[in-house]
This record gives C-alpha cells, structure tokens and sequence, in this order.
C-alpha cells in the first residue's frame, strides 16, 4: 500500500494540530467570545493540602505541647469514626498541637481545622511566631463565632452540622512562618499563644486540618503520609473572533482548529446552584468550595439531606419546544457519593429522560429509552456528563442533577453531608454537548466559527479540472460540513465533504445546481478521529475514508470554484462542531491512491 503514496506534493497543507495557528492566507470570524477550550498546558492549582496526616492528631508530625490526643474518639464530619479528641493538660501554660507546612513564607495561606466543643469551646489557630498572624474561635454548639483576630489575619467560621464547625484563617505576613498552631485557650479573647491553667479537664474535638497556599479555603482534601497538591488542566475562554486550537484535556493531544455552529445555553446561573433559579430537593448547596474546571472557586457541592428512601436533587425548569433536540450538560466530580444520574422531566418529553453516571471509572450507567448519554474525563476527577432526547409536546421540564448510590439508584436515605461537586450546566438544542458557556441572570450565545480562503489566497493553489481533497477531523455532531468548495457562497457550484449523519459522510460535486456525484461511505461515529479523501476529474470521482473500498462514480463534470470554507458550508453555516486536525489538497486526480492516504 505504501507504494501507492502519490509522488506529487500537496499545493496546501494546513496541520492545525501540529501548528497550532492559522494560515495567513484564513480569514477566521466569530462574533463572540467566551468560547471555550483546552490549549493543552494551561493548568490551575486544585485541590491542595500541605498538611501530613490531616486526620492523625497523633501522628509525630503533629508536636504535642501540653495536650495529649486521643484518636478515632467520634463521628467527624463526613461520618466516619475519624476525629480525635485534644485534651489540655493542667499546667499553666500555653495548650497546642503543631506541624511545620510546606507553605511558602510571604505568600496568602488558609488555614482551617474542623472543631467541635467537648468540655471546653475555645480554640487558636496561629501562623509561627507572628504575633498578629492568629485568630480566636468560639465553636459553642449553634453559636459558632469568631472572637480577637489578630491584625495579619483574617478569620471565618462555617458551621458544618452537627455541632462541628469550620474554622478559617487567612495570612499574608512574611513574618508568618509555616508552623501552624493550634491552641486550646481560656477564651475567644485570649492572647496570641496564651499561658493558662485550665480548671479541669478540657476536652475539644478535632478532624480535618488543611493548609494552602492561597487566600480563599476550599473543600477539605485528607491528607496521610504526603502532602497533596494537583494540578488540573484550565478551560480558557477565547475572545471575539480568536480561533481556538483544542487539546485532549487529559492526555494534552492536539486535536487541531475547534469550529461549532453557534450556541445557546438556556440555563441562567450555570454556576451559581445556590441561586432561587435551581431547585433544589431533598438537598443543599454549598457554594464555591472547589476549583473549578475554568479554574475559579465557582465548584459548588451538591448535599444530601436525611430525608428517607427520597430523590435528592438541585434542577432548574425551562419551557421546551415540541419535536426540538435537546442536550443537557453539567460538569460533575465525586466526593462522598460516586454516582450521579442526570435528568429530564417527564413534562415536554412524555416520561423521564435519564442516564446515570459512574464517576470512579468515567462510564455510562444506564440509560432511559429514547435518550442518548455520554461523558469526558476532563482531568483530575471531573466529568462532564450530558443526556440527549427530543421533546415530544411544547411544556415545561426541568433539568437536573441527581445524587445516586448506585447505577440505577435514585431513591435512599440520605446522611445529610455527603454529594457530589458540581459546576457548568448548560441546556441546549442539537444532539451534542458544544463548548461550555457561562451565564448569569440570562442566557448567553456563542456565535458561530467560520474560517474560510478566497481570492489569490485560494486560486494560487487550486487546480479547477482535477484534484484530491484530504481532511482528517473529529465531529461530535451528526450533521456538519467539513470542507466546502464553493462559487462565493452559492450551491449552485462546489465541491463538499459532509457528514450527514452520525455514520454516514458524503462527498459531493455540484454544477449548475445538479449533484454530478454523491458518494457516500460508512464511518466510524465520534469520538474517533476520521480521515477522508475525495478525488475529482471530469467523469471519475472517487472518495475513500480510513482505508476502507472507494465509492467511486464514472460520469460527471466538475464546478468551477473560488473559495474553502474549512468545517463549514458554503453558507458559512452547518458547522462541524467538532476539531479539524488536517487538510490537504492534491492538484491533481489520485483515486488509486485514497486507501493509503487515508489509512
């Protein structure tokens, strides 16, 4: 086969992938911004915790100053048989556990420390020796409160349920060193690193000491013998009129120039859960407690209320059209809960539409009749899930996020702290989930891609009586051009490579308004990358694609054209939705050649 390579060079090679930048010679247009993607080595600091042994108060990694602990005492907040009692001794003296972090000395740290009271409720976080770089808390049951905050430090308390509360503080000191102390005290005014003799015994409970080098808290991450901190690769926004060269997110492939028809999310406050606009049921949100995808603290979590054999949930309600295509998405990372299933009501779409989701091992779980389901590993444990159904009546459904302890699972008991995170939803109509965009209080279009050669650009290299086209691409919709040669936008004269279904792509030439060849072949459906030739002279056309038999046609002229529109048509309209990798062009006809080059 190899020797069936053609001889002659190509007049155009446009390598997306490997370039990662447009000819010169391309005019490219979108009228909006905030069109996303993946550049392959942005990454944003996630989940963070320079903490060792963030659960074993007894570890030697935590020094004990006057206080002894006793490990595995009572139920943390997760649920577990987890945290450890702190006892102070009797002496007149100051009452700690301390650990020397891996924290950077002059940048913004957070540090915090789940507390509950035992028979004392006052406890001290501090930075080092600083002496303004503490706060003091008071963790009464139901009247949690921050009590003398120091001057180089910031302080929050959240209550965590349960009688257990968050305790927060926040430096910028350069004089705070990265020893973290906690301290048992007298009261929420004492002194920074306070001498005292308690009266009695005094006992508080602890679990879930984190620090990180940044200024807002996040969801606690456990820690054992290694601190923890991940990276996860950031979906950027490109402005108006930027084309966007995407990037497999986990395995930073190159997938060449992203075109997609434009876009509608129809959901407002993608990412504010906690808004009146999301319901929610049988649950609770806690707002911006992870980083994001995008790579802000924008991650909220969904928690399960204790509400028995129930559907816990967060959906938002959108009137829909009749016989019109939806595609429901939302981005979704595990925490207690592994499983999640999203929804359509049953209201324009006669039942539920729903597919569940396994967010261990990345997979479809099961899936309602009449509904399509997928799902992207996006990196470092984040998913982003969509299901695809087609309304049936125009009426009212909602969208929704579902807690699930199993595939096919929706209703149990619930133990009012576990969830999932979640973040970036987003409804709209097509039989795939495009690009993800943000809203707020209304909805928000992403304008269309189009990229297109004209002119000199186009007529230096293009042989109008014979030639091959070579495209290699990735769709995720069903219907979509992938090059278009065309008579300045008319249909009357061009050549085109369309995929017209899932499985099917069709290579045509038009003159004069008749189809001179219609060439279809079979192919493998996204989300595989497909290469394609379609070979063109005055009665022999052929196209090949992957390696597979030609569809080859014996009779016809060819039009005369004067512009490449790249993953649109001559339209500048039935976008791709998906990336083009390559496109080559032969000036001249090599149909014995099309099973190599496409192999």
């Amino acid at each position: 086969m190899a020797n069936t390579f053609p001889t002659i060079r190509p007049s155009l090679l446009l390598n997306f992938a490997a370039t990662k930048q447009l000819d010169p010679r391309i005019t490219f247009t979108r009228a909006s911004g905030d069109a996303a993607y993946y550049d392959g080595k942005t990454t944003v600091k996630a989940e963070e915790n320079l903490f060792t042994y963030s659960e074993q108060f007894d570890n030697a990694a935590w020094t004990k100053t006057n206080t002894t602990i006793t490990t595995n005492s009572t139920t943390a907040p997760d649920g577990t048989t987890t945290a450890d009692t702190i006892t102070a001794s009797a002496s007149a003296s100051g009452h700690d556990v301390r650990q020397v972090s891996s924290s950077v000395t002059g940048t913004e740290r957070v540090c915090s420390v789940y507390v509950k009271q035992g028979t004392h409720t006052f406890i001290q976080l501090a930075f080092g020796s600083a002496a303004t770089a503490y706060a003091n808390f008071d963790v009464t049951t139901g009247a949690g409160a921050t009590g003398t905050v120091g001057a180089a430090a910031t302080a929050s308390i959240v209550d965590a349920g349960s009688g257990w509360f968050r305790c927060i503080i926040t430096t910028s000191s350069a004089t705070a060193s990265g020893t973290i102390l906690l301290y048992v005290i007298s009261s929420g005014t004492a002194a920074r690193a306070e001498s005292w003799t308690p009266l009695g015994t005094e006992t508080m409970y602890l679990w879930g000491a984190q620090i990180e080098q940044r200024s807002a808290v996040t969801a606690y991450t456990a820690t054992t013998t290694q601190a923890i901190k991940n990276y996860i690769p950031q979906l950027l926004k490109a402005g108006t009129g930027v084309p966007r060269f995407d990037h497999n997110p986990v395995t930073g492939e190159s997938l060449g120039l992203l075109v997609e028809a434009a876009a509608t999310n129809l959901l407002t406050y993608s990412e504010d859960y906690s808004n009146a606009a999301w319901t929610k049921t049988r649950s609770s949100i806690s707002s911006n407690v992870l980083i994001s995808p995008d790579g802000a603290l924008t991650a909220d979590k969904l928690v399960e209320d204790t509400t028995a054999a129930s559907t816990h949930s967060t959906t938002k309600a959108i009137s829909m059209t009749s016989g019109t295509v939806y595609t429901g998405s939302v981005y979704v990372k595990k925490c207690e809960r592994t499983w999640v299933f999203v929804q359509f009501s049953s209201g324009a779409f006669g039942t539920v539409k729903t597919a569940y989701f396994n967010l261990t091992t990345g997979v479809v779980g099961t899936t309602a009749a009449s509904t399509t389901a997928s799902i992207t590993d996006v990196g470092n444990d984040w998913y982003r899930c969509s299901i695809t159904a087609t309304a049936t009546a125009t009426a009212t459904s909602s969208l929704g996020t579902f807690l699930a302890t199993a595939d096919g699972t929706s209703s149990y008991t619930g133990d009012g702290y576990s969830g999932i995170y979640i973040w970036g939803a987003q409804l709209e109509t097509g039989s795939t989930a495009t690009s993800y965009i943000t809203t707020v209080a209304s909805t928000v279009t992403r304008a269309i891609d189009s990229a297109a050669m004209t002119g000199t650009n186009f007529s230096s290299w293009y042989n109008q009586s014979e030639g091959t086209f070579y495209a290699e691409f990735n769709a995720s919709s069903t219907i979509g051009a992938i090059v278009n040669f065309d008579d300045t936008g008319s249909a009357t004269n061009r050549h085109a490579i369309n995929l017209t279904t899932a499985t099917n792509l069709q290579s045509r030439s038009i003159v004069s308004g008749v189809a001179q060849c219609t060439l279809n072949q079979t192919v493998t459906a996204f989300p595989a990358f497909i290469k394609t030739c379609f070979s063109y002279n005055t009665d022999d056309f052929a196209a090949v694609s992957n390696g597979g038999t030609a569809a080859v046609d014996t009779s016809g002229t060819v039009p005369v054209v004067n512009t490449l529109r790249i993953g649109n048509n001559h339209n500048a309209a039935a976008a791709i939705n998906g990336t083009i990798k390559t496109i080559a062009y032969y000036p001249k006809a090599l149909p014995a050649s099309l099973p190599a080059l496409t192999s």
